[in-house]
């Protein structure tokens, strides 16, 4: 008995330094998406990217499938279990959703994130203008309800203005919809100025 405080001292400094959510451990990524998620296009993706450009170590843990619709993201995103790091959605509609729907499904797996730490990117149209009108509308109007319905986790209109014209030339495309080396350096930077701006 006489050994039993020493022993509940060395287990209590050893749980505290194992602890998750510590201090000098920087934040966990968790990315969900579809190719443009994954950084399709690229030698170097985005994902790689971005940490050289935040300039730290973090681990990073990428469940974006090419071609998937954001159906069967959220549904990624609701058997995830609740997690402390910041969560990035990237993703371009491909399934025909309309605007409305797409953000009903998009809200269902912010629901399930439990927390407010999460970024969704928006809607990029193919490169050198050639997106068809129709799409462009849909697309425009998915990024408009990201605004109104995430002010604090998407990229304000400004920013968001600049993303695309940043992205629209033909050199920042491997196939005028994914985007190359060029295109995803564009897209961390981005990214983690958003990130570095809120303390993430």
């Amino acid at each position: 008995m006489r050994h039993m405080p020493m022993a509940l001292l060395l287990g209590a400094i050893l749980a505290s330094s194992l602890a998750p959510g510590s201090m000098a451990a920087p934040t966990d990524l968790v990315i969900h998406g579809d190719s443009t998620g994954r950084g399709d296009g690229a030698q170097t993706r985005w994902p790689d990217r971005l940490l050289a450009v935040l300039g730290e170590p973090r681990a990073i843990e990428n469940l974006s499938v090419s071609r998937q619709d954001i159906r069967r993201i959220v549904r990624g995103m609701l058997t995830l279990a609740p997690h402390d790091g910041v969560t990035i959605l990237y993703d371009r509609r491909n399934a025909g959703e309309t605007p409305e729907a797409y953000l009903d499904y998009l809200k269902q797996g912010v629901a399930a994130l439990g927390s407010n730490r999460f970024l969704i990117m928006p809607q990029v149209p193919v490169s050198g203008g050639g997106e068809d009108r129709l799409t462009l509308e849909v697309l425009l109007a998915i990024n408009v309800l990201l605004r109104e319905s995430f002010p604090d986790n998407t990229l304000d209109a400004e920013t968001e203005a600049r993303l695309l014209e940043a992205l629209r030339s033909d050199e920042t495309r491997s196939d005028r919809v994914h985007r190359n080396d060029i295109g995803q350096q564009i897209e961390a930077e981005f990214i983690a100025a958003w990130l570095k701006q809120r303390g993430w």
